[in-house]
């Protein structure tokens, strides 16, 4: 890397063929890391690289230009209440999935969770401010366990669902 000064523009060809051309902006060699600046003063685009997957690299523009932009704080905290909530949102979404169960009873919860408020039990599934469980086979009265009202609701809902999903 020594051939290149930062500023210098440079076309990169990855090892999987991908190709990234941009001006020099750091170097590290302990790490194996090259980054590019691509952009202007208004859109600023950083490309990092890790030099052991560079196949090829040719110099596009050798006048080293500066790259003096400020480069934007970031703030940490709102970025990590971001990721945070991302993470809870993905387990959350992995709490609802089944894997003791076959994917059209898996497609009959998760229809069933857009109206109420569901939850895997084992192979049942629990309607818990309802005080409703629906069993195997999740296709009749019988099914559904709970109090008269609510239970009635559920079986009614459920039967859609199935007409819907084209389980009957």
């Amino acid at each position: 890397m020594s051939l290149y000064s930062i500023g210098t523009e440079i076309k990169v060809e990855m090892t999987n063929n991908d190709e990234h051309i941009g001006r020099i902006y750091s170097y590290d060699e302990d790490f194996k890391m090259l980054v590019l600046f691509k952009g202007s003063e208004v859109v600023r685009d950083f490309i990092f690289l890790n030099t052991t997957f560079i196949k090829n690299i040719s110099i596009t523009d050798s006048v080293a230009k500066g790259i003096d932009y400020d480069i934007q704080d970031i703030d940490l905290d709102r970025f990590m209440k971001e990721v945070d909530k991302k993470i809870a949102k993905d387990i959350g979404k992995n709490e609802n999935i089944n894997t003791l169960v076959s994917n059209d009873v898996q497609a009959l919860f998760n229809e069933l969770s857009k109206t109420n408020k569901c939850e895997w039990n084992g192979v049942n599934i629990s309607l818990p401010v309802l005080n409703v469980t629906i069993i195997p086979p999740y296709n009749s009265d019988k099914s559904v366990i709970g109090p008269d009202v609510p239970r009635n609701r559920i079986s009614h809902v459920l039967g859609n669902i199935r007409v819907k999903l084209g389980l009957n």
